[in-house]
């Protein structure tokens, strides 16, 4: 017998088993949950490739000056180190990060995990409420 002929004839039966028993019968832990708090977080960052080296670049808004500044501090403590060194540009409360590895001018693995570490540490300081006062 045909291991395709064994799966098929197997989802059937679950199929069945499944039809027969109600969604009403299960009990809530097993129903799928679609109001979770977590979600899927949507990679911002970008691949670029044109004038200059291969790297990965993001943009961070904050909502105010000290945001903006907290997350540049923690960003130097994590590169002093690491040693691992990015482009930081900053113009307002926009901070912009290009990240590759200067001795091969290309993105590897350190690259990605200092990009991860970016996120973070935005999304940890996102979280801290300043006043607007500076």
């Amino acid at each position: 017998m045909k291991i395709s002929t064994l799966m098929k004839d197997y989802i059937q039966q679950e199929d069945k088993r499944n039809q027969s028993v109600g969604r009403h019968l299960l009990p809530e832990s097993f129903m799928v949950q679609n109001d979770l708090p977590l979600q899927a977080h949507k990679n911002e960052w970008t691949f670029l490739n044109d004038a200059g080296p291969e790297r990965l670049s993001r943009s961070y808004e904050f909502n105010n000056l000290q945001q903006r500044s907290l997350f540049i501090e923690e960003l130097m403590a994590a590169e002093e180190s690491s040693g691992h060194h990015a482009k930081i540009t900053i113009s307002g409360k926009m901070v912009t990060v290009e990240i590759w590895t200067h001795d091969i001018d290309k993105v590897t693995e350190l690259d990605k995990e200092y990009a991860s570490n970016c996120d973070v540490m935005f999304d940890d300081i996102s979280l801290i409420g300043f006043s607007d006062e500076y």
